[in-house]
C-alpha cells in the first residue's frame, strides 16, 4: 500500500512529494496556495487524514502537476500571483473534468460563489479555514469524483451520486443547500461560516450518536439551511441584539425558522428535513418556538441541530462575547433536560473533546 506524503521544502514554484510508508492513501489532494504557512498547514492537516498530498504555490506549478500527478481533488487559493483561482477553476474544468476543485479565498463575494457554484465548483471556502469543514468538504468532492467517474464508465448522462437527493430533482440537495447559503450572505456576513459550522458539528454528533447515514445526512443539510429564513427577516432586525428586540420584533424574528423550512417543504420527499428546520429552536422543556413542542415530540434532528447551533453562536460570539468551548459545554450541560436533549448533551462534550474544536481554527 502506498503511504501519504508530506510537502517538504519551501522552494516556490516547487512541490515535493515525500513518501510516508505508514499512512495509508485515500486520495490525492493538490493544495494551490501562494501563502507559505498556510499551505504547510493544510497540506499537515489533509496528510493526518490520510491522503495523499502535494503543493503547489501558482497556477502554471499546479497545471503542471495536473498533468504530471494527476490529483482526485484541487484546493485552490484565488487571489495568487499571475493567473488566479478563478482561471485556474477554468482550466482544470476544461481539460480535467472529473477533477474535483474547491475554492479558498480571503477575498470572498457573493458573484464569485454565484459563479463557481454555476460552473460547477465543488465548494467555496472563505478563510479562515476550518478544518473540520475542509476534511468534510473534500469527502464531498471524493464523492462528486466518483461519480463523475461512475458516469464515464457507464455512459450516463447523470451519475448517482451517494448522496441524499430531492425525490423529484437531479440535485443533490447539499448543493441546493450551498445555493441558498451563497444568498444568505447577501444579508449576512457570518450567515454562510455560521451554517457550515453548525452543519460539521451537527453531522458529527449524529455519527456520534449512530444514527442512520441517510439521517446524518439529512440532519447536515437541515443544519445548512436552518437559517436561511432570515433573508425575508428585515436587517434593522437582524442587527440587534436579542435581548434588544421589542415585543413585535421578536414575533417577526421567530418566524425565521417557518420562513427556512417553507423552503424545502415544497420539495417531494424532503419532509424530514423540513421538520429538522422548523423546530431547531423548540425547547424540551416546551419553552421554545414556533410550536411549543416538548420532548420527543420535537423531531430528533432539530434536537441535535439545537445544541450545535447554540454552541457555535456562544463560541464564535454571534450573539454575544465569544466563550471558550468548555464554558459552552458547561452552560449548556446546565439546561441539559430543559432546553435540551439529555441524551445530546454529553455527547457533545465527547466529539469537542475527540475533533479538538477549540484549536480547529488554525487558519
Amino acid at each position: 500500500m502506498v503511504g501519504a506524503t508530506a510537502v517538504e521544502g519551501n522552494q516556490p514554484g516547487v512541490a515535493r512529494v515525500v513518501t510516508d510508508p505508514t499512512a495509508p492513501v485515500s486520495r490525492r489532494i493538490l493544495i494551490v496556495e501562494d501563502d507559505t504557512s498556510t499551505r504547510e498547514v493544510l497540506a499537515k492537516f489533509i496528510k493526518k487524514e490520510g491522503h495523499a498530498c502535494a503543493t503547489a504555490t501558482d497556477a502554471s506549478d499546479a497545471l503542471q502537476q495536473m498533468t504530471s500527478w494527476q490529483p482526485d481533488v484541487v484546493v485552490s487559493d484565488v487571489k495568487m500571483p499571475g493567473m488566479d483561482g478563478l482561471q485556474l477553476f477554468g482550466l482544470i474544468r476544461q481539460h480535467f473534468p472529473t477533477t474535483s476543485v474547491i475554492i479558498m479565498t480571503g477575498y470572498g463575494s457573493v458573484s464569485d460563489a454565484v459563479e463557481l457554484m454555476k460552473r460547477g465548483a465543488s465548494d467555496y471556502l472563505l478563510k479562515p479555514i476550518h478544518l473540520p469543514q475542509l476534511k468534510a468538504v473534500i469527502e464531498d468532492a471524493i464523492a462528486r469524483k466518483q461519480a463523475r467517474e461512475k458516469a464515464g464508465q457507464n455512459g450516463a448522462a447523470h451519475a448517482a451520486r451517494p448522496e441524499l437527493r430531492s425525490a423529484d430533482h437531479g440535485v443533490s440537495l447539499e448543493e441546493f443547500a450551498n445555493g441558498l447559503l451563497t444568498a444568505l450572505r447577501l444579508r449576512m456576513d457570518e450567515g454562510r461560516s455560521h451554517a457550515l459550522r453548525v452543519a460539521d458539528l451537527a453531522h458529527r454528533l449524529a455519527e456520534a450518536m449512530h444514527l442512520a447515514p441517510t439521517s446524518r445526512q439529512a440532519i447536515r443539510v437541515a443544519a445548512l439551511i436552518h437559517d436561511v429564513g432570515k433573508i425575508g427577516i428585515d436587517n434593522a432586525i437582524l442587527s440587534k441584539p436579542a435581548a434588544e428586540l421589542t415585543p413585535e420584533e421578536e414575533l417577526i424574528f421567530h418566524t425565521h425558522p417557518l420562513l427556512s423550512a417553507r423552503v424545502v417543504e415544497a420539495m417531494p420527499g424532503l419532509k424530514q428535513i423540513a421538520e429538522a428546520v422548523r423546530h431547531h429552536h423548540e425547547r424540551f422543556d416546551g419553552e421554545g418556538y414556533p410550536d411549543g413542542l416538548m420532548g420527543t415530540a420535537i423531531p430528533f434532528g432539530a434536537r441535535i441541530i439545537a445544541v450545535a447551533n447554540t454552541y457555535d453562536r456562544m463560541v464564535f460570539g454571534a450573539d454575544a462575547p465569544a466563550c471558550t468551548p468548555e464554558q459552552a459545554i458547561e452552560t449548556i450541560a446546565t439546561e441539559s433536560g430543559k432546553a435540551f436533549d439529555f441524551r445530546v448533551c454529553p455527547v457533545l462534550n465527547q466529539v469537542v473533546e475527540r475533533t479538538g474544536e477549540a484549536d480547529s481554527w488554525l487558519l
